[in-house]
């Protein structure tokens, strides 16, 4: 994976790595526990929950986590391809060895009158009526080449058994900061009102820090 989270300000390195284990035993204090053998109103399966849920919701928002993916080809005479499963939106198509500019069916439907059917060397990729999940390519392709994808993505699944993410170890403050807001703002006997509110208005600081500082996701 390449994480545009690498370098801070002025290109100086930041250190990479967040273990949510470690994340589990500064919030195990913050729920009245001393570890998940404590917990009495959450379990550690609904921790790992919210921080998968955070996880998402940051890969949503914010250009956090960019990948190139080489998973897709085309073929001769297809011109919609489905997206990789954690794809959040598409930076750059590149076909074989050339960059394909991004158009939108308008600019196509102005250029071709036959643009959904005319086939040939692509030269440019859309996704407007397409769906959420799918990209095409323009003209539709005669032959076979490597679609590589330059996009923002989920991270894979945050649990119990794939507990670390490649990410700087400062993010880690944002995962702490939503888990206690949602966990302590979940109607039970465990409820803080006042203590959720403020995390997650501290939360959506760091969200709007982020954006601003790595730009939005879409």
């Amino acid at each position: 994976m390449l994480l545009l989270l690498l370098t801070g300000p002025g290109g100086s390195a930041l250190p990479a790595g967040i273990d949510f284990r470690d994340l589990l035993a500064d919030l195990y204090p913050m729920l009245g526990a001393q570890s998940e053998a404590d917990l009495v109103f959450w379990d550690q399966a609904e921790l790992y929950r919210l921080f998968d849920e955070s996880a998402k919701r940051l890969a949503a928002i914010a250009g956090l986590f960019v990948e190139r993916d080489n998973s897709l080809a085309s073929a001769a005479g297809t011109r919609t391809y489905t997206l990789p499963a954690r794809h959040v939106s598409t930076i750059q198509v590149t076909l074989g060895a050339v960059v394909l500019r991004a158009a939108t069916v308008g600019e196509l439907e102005a250029r071709d009158t036959a643009w959904r059917t005319g086939s040939g060397t692509p030269t440019r990729w859309y996704a407007d009526g397409e769906g959420l999940a799918a990209i095409a390519l323009y003209k539709v392709p005669t032959g076979v080449a490597i679609l590589h994808i330059i996009e923002h993505e989920f991270p894979t699944t945050i649990a119990a058994a794939t507990p670390t993410l490649s990410a700087p170890s400062p993010v880690g403050d944002y995962f702490t900061l939503r888990a206690l807001g949602e966990a302590r703002g979940r109607e039970s006997d465990g409820a803080m009102p006042e203590v959720a509110a403020h995390c997650r208005e501290r939360a959506r600081l760091y969200e709007e820090m982020f954006k601003a500082y790595w730009g939005a996701a879409q």
